[in-house]
């Protein structure tokens, strides 16, 4: 791994943090006490909602409430009340777009930190969610945001999201991964079905959401550790089989690299315990492009795609039209 790809990834503190969230008993307890005794303010961080170590809160309930922390733990507890709040206002806007889609015989595919939400956590409300991300086939992404605009939806001037009165939002994808041009078999075969507000959607299978998690560690650089989270709890829901097809998943679509590096680091820095054939085997896949490929995807929005801004110029003058 090179300097720059390195310098990506959170730094030591952080890591202690993350350690205190992802692993269990003892562990757990020795890393937040670490975390904590390393903190000039440790109530600081938990002061702004847009913090990085706010949104992983609730995975520190019980941990938190142990010797020293103080007003943390309950700071932790009113952090998991908050999220579930958060999230049955958004499952049941997603819940309206997906009847609108379907309306017009749209079949979305959940992928992103909704779907991990649903599929990996203790509860949906463990993962901070402000949105729900929806594959839709090639170019009926276009159409999906025209019907959205139509029902009331509101367009992101600076990507291909839509935003309900709720202030719960909506991003339409044209493939389950962040990169260009990356696609994955079998999306809609190997995954199953979840209830979200209310309605039945087919979700990504656990392996390609964690491909996507794991190219988030470099999307939001120095930002989100939702990444990390989602990498985890993923990682311990996948079997043999699953580890299997993932490693093949990554070869097929390229995205070796950033699992590679991502994982590598959850399994080096935070402790996590993962399957050594399986890092082994992605990270054999990597070559010479291993820092392109993880740098590639930091700048998400510098070069939009072309349907991306077809979608946002469609936006403009549907919603346009409507407030006319």
């Amino acid at each position: 791994m090179t300097d720059r790809v390195a310098a990506l990834l959170p730094g030591p503190r952080r890591a202690l943090f993350l350690r205190a969230c992802l692993l269990d008993g003892e562990d757990a307890r020795a890393a937040w006490a670490a975390w904590l005794a390393g903190a000039d303010d440790p109530a600081a961080a938990f002061a702004d909602r847009r913090h990085a170590c706010v949104r992983l809160a609730p995975l520190l309930v019980g941990v938190a409430n142990g010797p020293g922390s103080g007003r943390l733990g309950a700071a932790a507890t009113a952090s998991l009340v908050r999220e579930e709040l958060r999230w049955r206002t958004l499952a049941s806007a997603a819940a309206e777009a997906l009847e609108t889609l379907r309306g017009a015989g749209l079949e979305p595919v959940l992928v992103g930190g909704a779907a991990a939400a649903l599929t990996a956590y203790a509860t949906p409300w463990q993962r901070h969610c402000h949105d729900v991300d929806l594959v839709v086939d090639g170019t009926a992404r276009v159409a999906a945001a025209r019907l959205l605009a139509a029902a009331g939806w509101h367009p992101d001037p600076g990507a291909p999201s839509l935003a309900h009165p709720s202030g719960s939002r909506v991003s339409l994808h044209a493939s389950p991964l962040r990169a260009p041009g990356r696609t994955l078999a079998g999306l809609r075969d190997r995954g199953g079905t979840v209830e979200l507000g209310g309605e039945r959607v087919t979700v990504a299978a656990p392996e390609h959401l964690l491909l996507r998690a794991c190219e988030g560690a470099f999307v939001r650089a120095g930002g989100s550790l939702a990444w990390a989270a989602d990498a985890a709890v993923l990682a311990r829901s996948l079997d043999e089989e699953g580890w299997a097809r993932a490693v093949e998943d990554a070869r097929r679509a390229g995205a070796a690299a950033p699992a590679a590096v991502a994982l590598g680091f959850l399994a080096r820095e935070v402790g996590l315990p993962l399957p050594a054939g399986p890092l082994a085997g992605l990270a054999a896949q990597v070559d010479g492009r291993a820092e392109a490929d993880c740098l590639a995807l930091v700048p998400r929005l510098a070069a939009p795609r072309r349907v991306a801004r077809r979608v946002r110029r469609e936006l403009t003058r549907v919603v346009g039209r409507r407030r006319a």
